[in-house]
């Protein structure tokens, strides 16, 4: 009898194991970056600010991607009072803002937004990422407009929080902000970008971001998918 059965369900198993393998590979995710400016009329450090969302997309059976089930998450480190002050001595409790929260504040400031990307990259950047929102949320890091290395590991600015994903050195921006300081932080993640030379501009709808003014000032040039 056991023989029996085995000789069945031997056949049975090897192609249910193996449609469920294929389905997996299918259905693999998709990991997305996009990085972001925003600079007020009056180019001044208070009225800019850098941030980045990072998106999971599932994969459908036929490849496509899934832009119903996408996850986003956004590093948008700013004080808890939204007001940026860079003469201020001392750290502030921050706050991190969703995308959607990060846009109003850029529309109530009448700030030019910019945005780089969406770009493919490997899950370790996402899941870091991931890790960095956790601890931005979890009140560990405070807020310094400067931060400098007087404050590692305590207290950062808004391109600092999304570059400090990596580790190593904290990145040096020099005197740079908004646009320029957005721009260096895509450089430092750059090697954690599949095929920078591709905007998969897909997800620009998908996020939303389609109904609002956003510059992107790599779209024309990028083979655009």
């Amino acid at each position: 009898m056991r023989k029996s059965l085995k000789k069945w369900i031997v056949p049975l198993a090897a192609p249910l194991v193996l449609g469920l393998l294929i389905s997996a590979a299918r259905a693999d995710d998709a990991y997305y970056m996009m990085i972001f400016a925003y600079q007020g009329k009056a180019n001044l450090p208070r009225l800019a600010h850098s941030f980045a969302t990072f998106v999971k997309v599932p994969q459908k059976d036929s490849g496509e991607p899934d832009t119903a089930r996408l996850e986003s998450h956004t590093i948008s480190w700013l004080p808890a009072t939204l007001t940026v002050r860079p003469l201020r001595l001392r750290p502030e409790t921050g706050k991190n803002l969703d995308l959607p929260e990060t846009l109003k504040l850029a529309v109530s400031q009448d700030a030019d937004v910019t945005a780089w990307g969406p770009y493919r990259i490997r899950k370790e950047l996402y899941d870091r990422a991931v890790a960095q929102i956790d601890r931005l949320k979890g009140g560990q890091i405070a807020y310094k407009a400067i931060d400098g290395i007087r404050w590692p590991g305590m207290a950062t600015n808004c391109f600092h929080a999304i570059s400090d994903v990596l580790d190593g050195p904290l990145l040096d921006t020099g005197t740079a902000y908004g646009n320029p300081a957005s721009e260096m932080v895509r450089d430092h993640l750059s090697r954690w970008i599949i095929d920078p030379k591709t905007n998969h501009r897909f997800l620009i709808t998908s996020l939303g971001l389609d109904k609002h003014t956003i510059a992107y000032p790599e779209i024309d040039k990028a083979a655009v998918r």
